[in-house]
């Protein structure tokens, strides 16, 4: 067995077992806001190199805002909207498609756009039935004080496979198909935020883009000369070497850091303020209740991070 093969052989064998790797069907709900292209953007980077079929849902409009009598001109401009919300996936599943995972060049990612008949969570509750892996979501005005919108927390629980949701800042708002994008990837040993490590690590890979690993450290005390025991440095040291394995594999620069002595959302903030990190990849679980929740330490990044976040749920 020469040494291509043997790698091609190992790779399978690792992918396997991994989120990405497994993605059939992403489905994308998205408005024209530039939160929303941001969005689109970065679901092209994920479906680029893997030739991943992507629906778009664009929530621009809704049944309910069709009245009787509208204009030519009127459902001209919707049509353009339509059209408008999948260019943005073609572009970046494009540009990324030179980075591709396997020595076959995947053909032209599919993307479809549903027009809307019924409210967005009515849309996504109908499309999903259609069996997806993962629902994207990008919308105007995504959170207040660390709290989502409620059209957001609608569209959500209309949904019950992985999601994930874009929260766009900065940069990311004012050039979001055409700008720079340094990763931060919170990691503390959890399924969850392992699967936001190899979106993480997927979309890094599709822009050619560094992605860094923060572990923060569970238990952590007031003081940070305190030794921690060896078991915790043992865990430690395994995680970072999976995240590093794993970026191997696709040819990602990676780069890892710990802290140890601050709480994991002061910790998050601090590492990205020093390294000055755009994007934080955060994966979550969701927690019961009326409201889209996903813990205290997302509620206090989404409410404090000048950065832009792309919470993963799985």
């Amino acid at each position: 067995m020469n040494k291509a093969e043997k790698e091609r052989l190992e790779r399978e064998e690792f992918e396997a077992k991994e989120f990405i790797p497994n993605l059939e069907r992403m489905l994308l709900a998205v408005d024209q806001s530039p939160n929303g292209k941001f969005a689109a953007r970065l679901a092209g980077l994920i479906a680029g190199p893997r030739g991943l079929p992507t629906t778009v849902l664009p929530l621009s409009q809704t049944g309910k805002n069709k009245a009787k009598g509208r204009g030519k001109q009127e459902e001209k401009k919707d049509a353009g909207e339509h059209d408008r919300a999948g260019e943005g996936v073609k572009a970046a599943a494009e540009e990324s498609k030179q980075r591709q995972i396997s020595e076959d060049e995947p053909g032209p990612v599919d993307v479809t756009v549903r027009r809307l008949d019924a409210s967005s969570e009515e849309a996504v509750a109908k499309e999903a039935k259609k069996g997806y892996d993962l629902l994207l979501v990008g919308v105007a005005n995504t959170a207040t004080n660390g709290a989502f919108p409620p059209d957001v927390t609608r569209i959500a629980a209309a949904f019950e496979g992985p999601l994930a949701i874009t929260v766009g800042k900065g940069i990311h708002l004012r050039q979001p198909e055409r700008s720079p994008l340094h990763i931060l990837v919170p990691v503390n040993g959890t399924d969850v935020s392992r699967r936001a490590a190899e979106v993480a690590i997927a979309i890094a890979h599709a822009c050619n883009c560094p992605v860094a690993a923060l572990y923060v450290a569970l238990g952590a005390t007031d003081s940070p000369r305190k030794r921690r025991g060896f078991r915790a440095r043992q865990q430690e040291q395994a995680i970072m070497k999976d995240f590093v394995e794993m970026a191997d594999r696709y040819d990602v620069t990676a780069k890892t850091a710990v802290r140890a002595d601050l709480a994991p959302d002061k910790a998050i903030l601090a590492e990205l303020k020093e390294a000055k990190h755009d994007l934080i990849i955060m994966g979550a679980g969701r927690r019961p209740g009326d409201k889209l929740f996903f813990g205290d330490t997302a509620a206090a990044v989404l409410e404090k991070s000048p950065a832009s976040i792309l919470f993963v749920a799985t």
